[in-house]
Parts: C-alpha cells; structure tokens; sequence
C-alpha cells in the first residue's frame, strides 16, 4: 500500500488503498532540574487509510487497527531519546466522498535529553 509521508512528494493513486502518516505534537516541556536535563514532547501519530468506497468499511478498518498495533502500547529507546506510545483510537473519519477513510491515533511522550553547558556545579 502506497504511504504519504509529511514533505515528501506523492501521487495519490486513483482508485487504490493508500494510507498517510502524520505526527502532531505539543510544545516540549523541561520535565527534570540540573544540567542533564530531559525534555518532553506529547502528541500523536495519525495514521489514515483510504480505500475505496465501493469496497466498504471492514477491510480499512482492519488494516487501520494492524497498522496502529505496530506502535500501540510499545516504547522504543536509543542512547539519549525515548519514545512511549499509549492507546490508540481507530474510526470511521470524515472523507471526500470518493474513499472510506479510517484515522488511527496512537498517543506518545517522546523525553530526550539535553546536556546544558556552561552550569556550574557547587561543592
């Protein structure tokens, strides 16, 4: 199934399944003190899946829930980054009337750290 992905280019494939990935994200918060610090993003990954109308609803849906389990109550984690996904949601969303269009959210907390320089310590 062909994905569009956020700036990069797409043809949108005329009467075929295709799906698109979004991330939406807040404003990252300071979530501990001192010069190793870990900085907090909140948001969600939306996934929606477009099919055909004339194909109806089951077969998107299952293909919008497969695709949220990949990261639905997972974590992944390298050296200084970790990414928490929560629940997800999979409905029926609103669509241009050609295509069933199936929206999945899987919720996150992305915390990275950041050293700061220039702190002084005190002794």
């Amino acid at each position: 199934m062909p994905v569009k992905f956020e700036d990069m280019p797409f043809k949108q494939p005329a009467n075929a399944p295709w799906a698109e990935f979004t991330i939406l994200e807040n404003k990252e918060e300071q979530i501990t003190l001192g010069r190793k610090m870990v900085l907090r993003t909140s948001g969600f990954l939306q996934i929606d899946v477009f099919h055909p109308l004339d194909e109806g609803v089951r077969k998107p849906k299952k293909i919008g829930n497969a695709a949220a389990d990949i990261f639905a109550n997972r974590k992944f984690k390298a050296e200084t980054i970790s990414i928490s996904f929560f629940e997800k949601h999979v409905m029926k969303a609103p669509s241009d009337g050609a295509r069933v269009r199936i929206m999945s959210r899987i919720f996150f907390l992305y915390d990275g750290e950041r050293v700061r320089e220039g702190v002084q310590h005190i002794a």
